[in-house]
């Protein structure tokens, strides 16, 4: 059976990321980004949880047997993103789905991979934990005349090799949790 990873998530772009990033690491599985075409952030993400579990639970596209994954950063700095971090947690608990979230933010698994880091010219190193790891990226970026939206973006995850998981606690435990859960492919 070919099975769906159905990501809801606080951006789209994070959705692209975590494709490649499990692309990289050998793990080939249809993912759908939800919603589509919409950047909610996480205040949103948190109060339409639960009605957008409903809408992919009725979708003519949901097959028993898909897996349903929520994705958002930590953003441990931002006092007022602790209660929403908070309840994304409860609903996912409730509910049974697999919660993924980047500590601090999801570019600290950018900056984790070898590929990334090599085509920054940076350290290879952790980045879990740090803060304004997404300005660090753009700081780096523009040193090579890159913004970190639309093609640019595109180009740069193009470069993961796959290795953050080695590195970033934050990338390691969701890839877990969705192997507990059945969601990816065996065999990495």
């Amino acid at each position: 059976m070919s099975r769906t990873l159905w990501i809801i998530a606080e951006d789209e772009n994070d959705v692209a990321i975590l494709r490649q990033i499990l692309l990289k690491m050998g793990l080939t599985i249809h993912i759908r980004a939800y919603p589509r075409g919409q950047t909610p952030g996480i205040g949103l993400l948190a109060r339409s949880l639960t009605k957008w579990l409903h809408d992919i639970h009725h979708d003519a596209r949901w097959k028993e047997g898909d897996c349903i994954a929520v994705l958002h950063d930590l953003d441990s700095t931002i006092p007022d993103h602790r209660p929403l971090v908070k309840q994304i947690q409860d609903i996912c608990e409730r509910e049974g789905m697999v919660r993924l979230s980047a500590d601090d933010e999801i570019e600290s698994w950018l900056l984790a991979d070898g590929g990334i880091s090599t085509f920054l010219g940076i350290k290879t190193q952790t980045w879990d934990g740090k803060t304004e790891v997404k300005q660090t990226l753009e700081a780096l970026l523009r040193k090579k005349k890159m913004v970190y939206r639309s093609r640019d973006r595109e180009r740069l995850i193009e470069k993961l090799d796959g290795t953050a998981v080695q590195r970033s606690p934050s990338l390691k435990q969701p890839i877990q949790n969705l192997q507990a859960a059945d969601c990816l492919p065996k065999g990495v």
